[in-house]
């Protein structure tokens, strides 16, 4: 049960993302289709999107507002935070960048 109200939860969070960044969303979330890939930190104090227009988005996790936009230069495949929440590790189409 809880994981349904996980995957719920995340499945509404990818919808405010698409509509607020105009991201297209990916065929599956996170698959290696491009589109968006979401990634919240274990605190929920941050939360970023990313996809094929090669920009990550850092939203505030209360209003979902784009706090700041990172042009990357390469299509985000998807990214997840480390344990901790300190570090963003985003899969390109070329690389991982480990990301402070």
């Amino acid at each position: 049960m809880r994981h349904d109200v996980r995957r719920s939860a995340y499945l509404v969070l990818l919808a405010l993302v698409v509509l607020l960044t105009g991201a297209a969303p990916a065929a599956v979330a996170g698959g290696t289709t491009g589109g968006l890939a979401v990634a919240v930190s274990p605190d929920g104090s941050r939360v970023v999107a990313g996809g094929s227009n090669r920009v990550l988005y850092e939203l505030d996790p209360a209003s979902l507002e784009v706090k700041r936009r990172v042009h990357l230069g390469r299509q985000v495949m998807d990214m997840a935070f480390s344990p901790d929440g300190t570090v963003l590790a985003v899969e390109s189409t070329k690389a991982v960048q480990l990301l402070k």
